[in-house]
């Protein structure tokens, strides 16, 4: 009678921290995850740089946060407009002269916030004793390669100037650069469109489309740039590239592009077209 009394106790003791091993609303305790402060977007994390982006900086509006990522669902993968600390309908920003698909400006706290992908380099924003916004990349930014790009970028701007009537956008493809620290190349498109009163764009067509710049295969107030590079060198660029308005309006070409006594020089352009 005994051993059966004290089966009954172990029974009801088990059955008690069963229960109190779950919550209230049924969702399993102890599976709580501790989220980093990042954001999800585009298929990209970036996470919280701690670093405060000047205002000057701060480009168009990317989007904001959807929801909160959960604390209590094992294995879960955020999916685009997730956050792990920021709150909902927090917004995110581009930053002029950096490439979206590495770094973004957080709104929070009356204050813009660098947020950056794990893979990108880490970079320093400040400002110079006159109050204008310098930016400075790590070591291992290539400013000449990214004379190079733009060179080529100048050319097909000056060529089939018909494409560049009443244009409000710039937008440049990035994703299919050898060029593994673009962000050089950006600062120079983006202080092209500040001077000439563009808005630069860092996407391609499929974005863009979706973001509703494009419709219809047109590119009503702007021109995309891209650029599929088969060779990258100190000295060498060649490149298939692209100016495009619409599926009967772009121009492109192959470019070689070379230095030469500290110069980038346009040396061959074969295979041009036009549509």
């Amino acid at each position: 009678m005994i051993i059966k009394r004290i089966i009954i106790i172990l029974f009801v003791l088990l059955l008690l921290i069963g229960i109190s091993a779950c919550s209230s609303d049924g969702e399993t305790m102890g599976v709580a995850t501790d989220w980093a402060d990042f954001v999800r977007w585009d298929g990209q994390s970036y996470e919280n740089n701690s670093q405060i982006v000047p205002v000057d900086l701060v480009g168009e509006r990317i989007g904001s946060v959807q929801l909160k990522a959960p604390t209590n669902v094992p294995n879960y993968e955020p999916k685009d407009g997730t956050a792990g600390q920021l709150e909902t309908g927090t917004e995110f920003f581009q930053i002029r002269g950096y490439s979206q698909s590495s770094y973004i400006a957080v709104f929070t706290s009356d204050e813009y916030i660098l947020y950056k992908t794990h893979e990108s380099e880490s970079i320093s924003l400040t400002k110079d004793e006159g109050n204008q916004v310098s930016s400075q990349i790590s070591e291992n930014d290539n400013a000449t390669q990214a004379d190079a790009y733009f060179l080529i970028f100048q050319n097909l701007y000056e060529s089939d100037s018909a494409l560049n009537s009443d244009i409000k956008y710039i937008a440049v493809d990035l994703s299919e650069m050898q060029f593994e620290t673009p962000d050089a190349f950006t600062r120079l498109m983006d202080d092209f469109c500040t001077t000439s009163g563009f808005t630069l764009l860092l996407d391609n067509v499929d974005g863009l489309a979706e973001k509703g710049y494009i419709k219809e295969s047109y590119f009503e107030e702007g021109i995309l740039i891209s650029f599929r590079d088969t060779e990258l060198t100190d000295n060498k660029l060649i490149t298939e590239a692209m100016k495009w308005r619409s599926g009967l309006g772009a121009i492109g070409a192959t470019f070689t592009v070379e230095k030469m006594n500290d110069t980038w020089e346009i040396t061959e352009t074969e295979n041009d077209w036009i549509s």
